[in-house]
């Protein structure tokens, strides 16, 4: 015995089918949505860090944004003594890409440095990372 569908049931059939489709597609975009808004936050989230020293306002701020970005470079500091064992770079004596992310900052530091008049990279400090 075959059971057949009638055109009602065959009909039913498909719209429900159709609405688990089009639920899924708008699930997918929301995460989708979800994930690029976060990224999107973390991206200005670090332009707001790396511009807090310019935009700092009153001599206080710029001195605890100073002092953060020397606090930070010393952290660095540290990172490039454990993982260079005594080489010019991050790696030891090959380039890595540690190095050219941390390479494409040091341009923008200096200019910074420049125009505020301070000074970030000191011989004391981080003699590695100035050398």
């Amino acid at each position: 015995m075959k059971q057949t569908l009638d055109g009602r049931r065959g009909l039913a059939i498909l719209r429900r089918e159709k609405k688990m489709l089009r639920d899924a597609q708008r699930r997918s975009k929301a995460v989708e949505g979800k994930a690029r808004r976060n990224a999107q936050r973390k991206r200005r989230s670090r332009c707001r860090r790396s511009v807090g020293i310019a935009k700092a306002q009153g001599p206080e701020a710029k001195a605890e944004s100073l002092e953060q970005a020397k606090a930070g470079l010393e952290l660095i500091e540290k990172a490039f003594k454990e993982r260079s064992k005594g080489g010019e770079f991050f790696n030891g004596d090959q380039i890595g890409y540690l190095d050219i992310a941390f390479g494409c900052y040091v341009g923008w530091i200096r200019v910074t440095e420049s125009m505020h008049g301070f000074k970030l990279f000191d011989e004391e400090k981080t003699p590695g990372l100035v050398g």
